[in-house]
């Protein structure tokens, strides 16, 4: 009895719902009239270190069409090396703000959220001033 009751220990861990992979479907706005506006994602760890804010992202993925699922990688660090070697960790448990970049298109960025709260997100980007960040069910990437 003991390893049937140490499998279903270890399923269920295994199906943790904090283990999931969070979704976001994001909308690119710059299709609607027109083509497209490629749109480059980041996920930006809000426990973020001072040093170096845009190498400490989580680096989501290019949106070329009127819309895209992107997953958000279950965890990431950053270093800093020199005289000590300074590491930080993020997670899908921390807060996390979206912003991203495009050619043709000004800067933005989005409010706070914590990918994990929800198996998935949406929002409409590009926008001006925060961007809400709205829970919805996951997303097929």
């Amino acid at each position: 009895m003991k390893p049937v009751a140490t499998l279903l220990l270890l399923t269920l861990a295994a199906c943790s719902s904090k283990a999931y992979a969070p979704t976001i479907l994001v909308t690119n706005s710059t299709c609607n009239p027109g083509p497209c506006t490629g749109l480059h994602i980041y996920g930006h760890p809000v426990n973020e270190p001072v040093l170096a804010p845009e190498q400490f992202v989580a680096d989501l993925g290019v949106v070329t069409s009127a819309s895209a699922c992107l997953t958000f990688p279950h965890s990431g660090t950053f270093s800093v090396v020199g005289a000590t070697v300074y590491t930080w960790t993020w997670t899908v448990a921390d807060p996390f703000e979206l912003w991203g970049n495009s050619p043709f298109v000004p800067d933005w960025s989005t409010g706070t959220f914590v990918p994990q709260d929800a198996p998935g997100w949406r929002v409409t980007l590009p926008g001006s001033g925060l961007v809400p960040v709205a829970m919805d069910r996951a997303c097929t990437p």
